[in-house]
């Protein structure tokens, strides 16, 4: 009598890794339980060794859908084995209905991958539609992890793009002496806040992306946001043309939007005017050299 109810816990283990994939695949901005302390965990660990660190983010990603995986598989199984033997019919030529949790979960996960084998069949009509329901789900999970995966390498590269174009021009500031700011039109600078506002947005829809790091510090966006702070409050000084404070004015707000996002990400609890807190906070999570470096230098 007591496996009857094993059906409960299934059903809230169902309706956790649903409510999980539906965060992380389709409402980022209130991204999963499960998946953010899974990432930041592994971070945390992979920050003992700097040089797995770059292992975190993409380790983060195929665990993430491991675990929905498992857990789905887990509580239907604990559904299916609550269900009597009388609910299965089993194909001539084996060894009879075995009712154990070992075969319910085979039946889980055999429903779940489609692959359809047929040797044990539900035969109730409502159990029928559940595993068809399961065989969905799988489905779906298949194809929304492919899209993830997919979705978040793009979007990867754009912020490896925009800390490469930063770390070039601070090697062009040091190789000539001349400061970034006098070297660069107002168009140059309204490029470099879009890339901002882009990674902004990519963070938001992404947010495993922070536990993603560089290999090079010069692909580093923690690096690259200090230097992005001090291009703006140079092009705001009083003497730069109208166009060129415009357009650091406007990358100043797109760098605070930033630090807005990043905060809840970063170690440490931040007000909205802590955006140096937070950039710096942002750089030392991921070992950047130079993270206590003043922003403003």
């Amino acid at each position: 009598m007591w496996q009857r109810w094993m059906a409960v816990p299934g059903i809230v283990i169902i309706g956790f890794a649903l409510r999980e994939m539906f965060h992380d695949l389709f409402h980022p901005t209130q991204g999963g339980s499960l998946s953010n302390m899974v990432s930041r965990s592994l971070f945390d660990l992979f920050r003992r060794w700097k040089n797995w660190l770059p292992l975190a983010g993409p380790l983060a990603l195929v665990t993430m859908i491991f675990s929905w995986a498992i857990l789905l598989a887990l509580g239907f199984a604990l559904v299916y084995w609550a269900l009597p033997a009388s609910a299965y019919r089993v194909d001539p030529g084996m060894n009879g209905p075995d009712h154990s949790f070992a075969a319910a979960l085979f039946f889980s996960l055999e429903a779940m991958t489609t692959l359809g084998l047929g040797d044990v069949k539900p035969v109730p009509d409502p159990l029928r539609l559940l595993v068809t329901f399961h065989t969905l789900i799988g489905f779906a999970l298949v194809t929304a992890s492919v899209t993830w995966v997919v979705l978040i390498y793009p979007a990867l590269a754009r912020t490896r793009t925009l800390a490469r174009t930063v770390s070039v021009m601070v090697e062009a500031e040091n190789a000539t002496g001349i400061k970034v700011i006098d070297g660069i039109s107002a168009d140059v600078l309204a490029g470099l806040t879009e890339s901002a506002i882009r990674f902004r947005i990519d963070l938001v829809h992404f947010p495993i992306t922070y536990y993603f790091h560089a290999d090079s510090e010069n692909a580093s966006a923690a690096q690259a946001m200090r230097h992005l702070v001090r291009f703006s409050k140079q092009g705001a000084e009083p003497h730069r043309s109208e166009q060129m404070r415009f357009a650091a004015v406007g990358l100043s707000a797109a760098l605070d939007d930033c630090a807005d996002v990043l905060g809840d990400h970063a170690p440490g609890d931040f007000e909205r005017k802590d955006r140096d807190k937070v950039f710096r906070a942002y750089a030392e999570h991921h070992l950047v050299s130079g993270a206590n470096v003043e922003s403003d230098e």
